[in-house]
């Protein structure tokens, strides 16, 4: 698994200390290995906010860090805290963790931690072999970390490339984009993020090796749960925004009890409209729909009576094969991730003037392209242009060919 090796301690840098020995055998060793050595907690947060990808942090328990002359102890455990680490873990320490921090850590990491004892009196060489032995085994129980790092990789070198492209064509890329956005009432910085990363999605897409290395995964292990899938899609449907996120298309809002409203104003509009229009969703509205199609799903628990061969059947909703109405599965009505939200096209649009409506927002958006797919059903359906039926004859005529 490629990706550097952070190695924290603050006695790593010290030389004649067994961890400045250990650290050089590692750089020196025939693997080739990149490694980072760190010697202070504020060395080490800098360090995880600008390196992603990280095959392994071996780390320390305890830094020593004099203040006013006064040696003061110090763990990183509000570090391990504040940074999401899509790494191995392999806390390396004399001093023995407490069974309340290992919890913590083993239910934040899971299997990508580990814990093993130093010594004053390690053997270089020895310990170097059997950590790597380590990591090496932890990369292997962990292995569907891979495309993710080879995914971070990829990122990291199309941005880089993107960057001297844009800036080949101007310096002033940045203002460019964000004052055009604005001049059309969008927001600027939204605008300037966006188009980059549709732009890097595109790069991404067309890059080979991680083509090939997705295309030959072969899931580990049995088929995810329901509930698994659901909380996925959770987060691939539905983006949690921070409150002072600028207010932009696909935004929800709770308008009443299970009665919550979809934003789908043009985004570059929003600024300077004084009503946005709304979608409304329901989950109640979805329990009528199925049972008004199926003469089911009033009572909890109802689809677990229906036989496999059956279901089809019941999935095929989620196709929005209907025209006018729209269904998107496990809404954020609430945290279980199985309610679906139902849209009646006919019924379903509101405008509501913004200063009044803003403290309705809720903390999650429709993501593209679902938001896309959404805006452009509602749209289509009452564009549509109806002709009048054709005779059976003629029917008939062109099925017996």
């Amino acid at each position: 698994m490629n990706g550097v090796i952070i190695f924290a301690d603050d006695d790593v840098l010290k030389s004649g200390r067994p961890e400045n020995n250990l650290f050089n055998t590692f750089i020196n060793s025939e693997d080739e290995l990149t490694v980072i050595p760190i010697s202070t907690l504020e060395h080490l947060s800098g360090v995880l906010r600008s390196v992603s990808t990280i095959r392994c942090l071996i780390l320390d328990w305890t830094f020593e860090k004099e203040i006013e002359g006064i040696s003061k102890k110090e763990t990183p455990l509000a570090i391990l805290r504040e940074n999401n680490i899509y790494s191995l873990v392999y806390i390396y320490s004399r001093d023995a963790l407490s069974d309340e921090t290992k919890t913590e850590l083993d239910k934040r990491l899971g299997n990508k931690i580990r814990y093993r004892e130093k010594n004053n009196d390690l053997n270089p060489e020895k310990e170097f072999s059997s950590i790597m032995d380590e990591i090496k085994s932890l990369e292997d129980q962990n292995s569907h970390m891979q495309i993710p790092k080879l995914w971070s990789q990829t990122i990291n070198q199309a941005v880089q490339e993107l960057f001297v492209d844009f800036e080949q064509a101007t310096n002033n890329w940045i203002t460019d984009i964000r004052d055009s956005a604005k001049s059309d009432g969008s927001d600027g910085a939204s605008e300037v993020i966006s188009v980059f990363q549709n732009v890097l999605s595109e790069n991404l897409i067309q890059h080979p090796i991680l083509r090939a290395k997705i295309d030959a995964l072969v899931a580990s292990g049995e088929s995810s749960a329901n509930e698994k899938v659901a909380q996925l899609y959770r987060h691939i449907m539905y983006l949690k925004v921070l409150p002072e996120t600028p207010l932009t298309t696909g935004d929800i809002f709770k308008l009443a009890e299970d009665y919550y409203g979809i934003l789908i104003s043009p985004e570059c509009e929003i600024g300077n409209l004084s009503e946005l229009a709304f979608l409304i969703i329901s989950h109640t509205g979805y329990k009528e729909y199925i049972n008004k199609t199926f003469s089911k799903g009033q009572e909890s628990g109802w689809y677990s009576d229906i036989k496999l061969k059956d279901k089809p059947k019941y999935r095929g909703i989620f196709h929005n094969g209907v025209l006018s109405c729209h269904i998107l599965p496990s809404f954020p009505f609430d945290e279980n991730n199985n309610k679906a939200g139902y849209i009646n096209f006919k019924t379903g649009f509101r405008l509501f003037n913004k200063d009044t409506i803003m403290p309705n927002r809720v903390h999650y958006r429709l993501m593209a392209p679902y938001i896309h797919q959404l805006r452009q059903r509602y749209l289509s359906f009452f564009g549509k242009y109806g002709v009048s039926e054709f005779p059976n004859s003629l029917k008939d005529h062109n099925l017996n060919w």
